[in-house]
């Protein structure tokens, strides 16, 4: 069906894989001379599968111009000119401080007591840096921490905007819910996509995973939000036998 290219997951060494479909599903098989053949589910939905084939994001973000990519490209070369795509979603970590103690973050550590904060200036490098691409990417994410502990957050959405990048917010939605003036400021600052962190509607989770009850400050957040017509993207977190259950809820929600 196609060829493509695997690792070993015994050595992790690059090992040369094929695609079939069997049984309704898509397979991928590969055989590590050292290690033996491995098979697994790649697609659960050869039609679904055959519909994503269609979209080459390289053809869409990549550089037209590159040259053709040399042998082990990019598996050998690091980032080297001749890679055919680029940045599509830039990211910008711009503190590590934070409101909540949730622990599952894998962003900050040692109760948060973490001095990693670029200056406003640094950023505004980082994203005349990335102005300057080419392609140039089309969006930025604004991350951490919680990104709404710095109180120039509105003035980095504000550079960003003007640098003509889509803008999206990482955030836990405390101070957005605190707030509704923020929520205003951050709008005409160019702010075009809240990306809140909602895993449940259910307070026990929230006080389990992330220290506290949230759930009304995650409705509250989403009102200060909808009232100035900033858009949302709920971000959940997924635990097997906690909250699980609440995806098709989510979904719901969400729509």
């Amino acid at each position: 069906m196609k060829k493509t290219k695997s690792i070993c997951p015994v050595c992790q060494k690059k090992i040369d894989a094929e695609l079939t479909e069997v049984n309704g599903k898509i397979l991928i098989t590969k055989t590590c001379k050292e290690h033996g053949t491995f098979s697994a589910t790649h697609w659960e939905s050869p039609k679904v599968f055959n519909f994503a084939e269609q979209f080459d994001y390289f053809k869409y973000f990549g550089d037209a111009n590159a040259p053709k990519n040399p042998e082990g490209c990019p598996y050998i070369c690091g980032s080297c000119k001749n890679h055919v795509s680029s940045t599509v979603i830039g990211v910008i970590d711009v503190t590590k401080k934070c409101d909540l103690k949730c622990s599952i973050c894998f962003s900050t550590f040692d109760e948060h007591n973490v001095d990693y904060e670029p200056s406003r200036e640094k950023i505004v490098e980082m994203l005349e840096f990335l102005s300057k691409r080419s392609p140039k990417p089309p969006a930025l994410l604004f991350s951490g921490g919680e990104p709404l502990q710095r109180e120039d957050m509105p003035e980095i959405i504000g550079a960003a905007h003007k640098l003509r990048f889509m803008t999206i917010l990482a955030t836990n939605g405390v101070r957005l819910a605190e707030s509704p003036e923020l929520a205003l400021k951050l709008k005409k600052n160019g702010l075009n996509i809240v990306y809140l962190q909602f895993d449940s509607f259910h307070d026990e989770f929230y006080e389990k995973i992330r220290g506290r009850k949230l759930l009304k400050t995650k409705m509250k957040a989403i009102e200060n939000c909808r009232k100035y017509d900033i858009e949302i993207i709920l971000v959940n977190t997924l635990m097997s036998g906690v909250n699980d259950n609440e995806v098709g809820d989510i979904i719901r929600f969400a729509a």
